[in-house]
């Protein structure tokens, strides 16, 4: 039957067309309301802007067809209609049926579906981009792949939907059920939830961490198994134990989370951060996706690494608390910022490893090679240093309070002085003309000692007690003072610029011989100095600094007189160019 024989019997008052024939034709624009189409063919047919208000198309094959913003409202019935690839953008299908109606890539762009009735309909790779389906019962359909990204789903009924590998990102899910909905690797990024909405813990955990972040959170033994967590902020989150099997952490930051025991088989970590992340005891298999560096990272803390070579490789900012390392070589290894707290690096090579801001706390480095490495700002509480060998080691900023050593450690002088004065005190010891740049003797006993012409140039002296110190001719530029006690000193012809002298105690009288280099202090009679410059002044003093800085001076200065928890290090770099 063609269209002109169709529109004949049609306005001649025949409405059932059951079971006829009409593949392909054109109805473009036609007035079919109530029309019964039971069974009929119209695949490949162009229906666009036609009106079927009311019509039932019940197990009507419609596949491909055009059916661009056709009105299908009032109760039309679609239901076992097979819509596969057919183009329903635009259309009205508001209180249509189509129960387990095929609607596999339909294009349902900007498809108006509101208290649609989709129950067990088959949506697969429909897209569904912003589409209303405001109180739509859509329960039990497979909604497998489809995109409903920025879609109102506003009091929708998905109770039991297959919406595995969905995106709904943006979508509106306010008091929608979504109980016993399968949302595996499904996207809910910016999705939109209320306390009306009914959806499963796991799900609703998801929701949070990829929206809003679980930083800190204890999502310990959670079941997030395929959960797409793409770029989820999941800082220094409990997840131990928890069941991440096949999930998408594509660009999510763990740094600094406990992985400890948890199943990432199958995970996709590929770009994530995991700095500082403990990896202890979590399962990993041949198909999870994770940089080699954390991988790496994983074996040494899991299996250990007595022995093993190890040179050259990059480790930065890699949590191997308590890892076995002993005997294993190192040499030349990027351990900067890594976690190695507890760790046995006994008889270690680490001959020219980048150490740098690195938490050795209470490791065991007894015997160890440490020979040309950068142990700058690296803290050292509490190490074994017994027969190291640390000769012409870089220890600038280095926090050495606690840190073991004996007779056979060899170390150079200057940072053997600075083990000693932190660990032990130096009261009305003689330091004059000590070399103690970048010096980390934070909260250290200098009381009374004489540290005139000590080269104390970038040191971290916060807290220090100094009352009643000879710093007379000393070198303190952007030295850390903050807190330090200097009541009694002596600070005459001191050099002082750019040091941080925040709250520090000042000599108790003003003297004639205190002629300080540098910010002239002296002037304001403060016992206790605390700095609240105007906008001219600071510009002043700033302009004061830069320009007595010597040029391509690189300094540290320690604000704080060791690392926070051993997982970072805070400190000021001043650069002049």
């Amino acid at each position: 039957m063609d269209e002109q024989e169709l529109i004949r019997r049609y306005q001649a008052g025949e409405h059932d067309f059951s079971k006829s024939d009409l593949r392909g034709v054109d109805l473009r624009g036609t007035d079919l309301n109530k029309i019964f189409l039971f069974k009929a063919s119209l695949r490949g047919a162009d229906l666009s802007q036609a009106n079927l208000n009311k019509a039932n198309l019940f197990e009507a094959d419609l596949r491909q067809a055009n059916l661009r913003g056709v009105k299908l409202r009032q109760g039309a019935v679609l239901s076992r209609a097979d819509l596969s690839k057919a183009d329903l953008s635009g259309a009205d299908l508001s209180g249509a049926g189509l129960y387990e109606t095929d609607l596999r890539g339909t294009d349902l762009n900007r498809t108006f579906l509101f208290n649609v009735y989709m129950r067990k309909a088959d949506l697969r790779g429909a897209d569904l981009y912003k589409v209303n389906l405001s109180e739509a019962i859509l329960r039990g359909a497979n909604l497998r792949g489809t995109s409903l990204s920025g879609a109102n789903l506003r009091g929708a009924n998905l109770r039991g939907a297959d919406l595995r590998g969905a995106d709904l990102g943006g979508a509106d899910l306010r008091g929608a059920d979504l109980r016993k909905v399968n949302l595996s690797s499904a996207y809910l990024g910016g999705a939109i939830l209320d306390e009306a909405a009914q959806l499963d813990e796991r799900y609703r955990l998801v929701l949070e961490a990829i929206t809003h972040g679980s930083p800190a959170r204890n999502l310990s033994g959670v079941d997030l198994r395929e959960a797409d967590l793409r770029g989820a902020n999941l800082k220094k989150a409990n997840l131990r134990g928890a069941d991440l099997r096949g999930a998408n952490l594509r660009q999510a930051s763990l740094d600094g989370a406990d992985l400890g025991g948890v199943n990432l088989s199958g995970a996709d970590l590929r770009r994530a951060s995991l700095n500082n992340t403990y990896l202890a005891g979590a399962i990993l298999d041949e198909v999870t996706q994770l940089n080699e560096r954390y991988r790496l990272a994983w074996e040494i803390i899991t299996h250990g690494a007595p022995a093993r070579d190890l040179s050259g490789v990059d480790l930065r900012r890699a949590n191997l608390t308590g890892a076995d390392l002993e005997r294993a070589n190192l040499s030349g290894a990027n351990l900067q910022g890594t976690n190695l707290a507890g760790a046995n690096l006994e008889g270690a090579n680490l001959n020219g490893a980048g150490l740098k801001n690195t938490c050795l706390f209470g490791a065991n480095l007894e015997g160890a090679n440490l020979r040309e490495a950068n142990l700058a700002g690296a803290d050292l509480e509490g190490a074994n240093l017994r027969g190291a060998d640390l000769r012409r080691a870089n220890q600038s900023s280095a926090y050495l309070v606690g840190a073991v050593l004996d007779e056979t450690t060899q170390l150079d002088e200057r940072y053997r002085l600075v083990w000693e004065i932190a660990a032990h005190g130096a009261p009305a010891r003689d330091l004059s003309g000590a070399d103690l740049r970048q010096a980390n003797l934070g909260g250290a006993d200098l009381e009374r000692a004489n540290l005139s012409r000590a080269n104390l140039r970038g040191a971290n002296l916060n807290g220090a007690d100094l009352s009643g110190a000879e710093l007379s001719g000393s070198n303190l530029r952007w030295a850390n003072l903050s807190g330090a006690n200097l009541s009694g000193a002596s600070l005459n012809r001191a050099k002082l610029w750019g040091a941080d002298l925040n709250g520090a105690i000042m000599p108790d009288k003003e003297s004639k011989e205190n002629q300080i280099i540098g910010p002239d202090l002296s002037k304001h009679g403060l016992k206790r100095l605390f700095f609240k410059l105007n906008k001219r002044l600071l510009r002043a003093l700033s302009r004061l600094v830069h320009a007595r800085l010597p040029r391509s001076a690189t300094l540290r200065v320690a604000e704080n007189s060791r690392r926070d928890n051993c997982s970072g290090y805070s400190g000021l770099d001043t650069e002049s160019h």
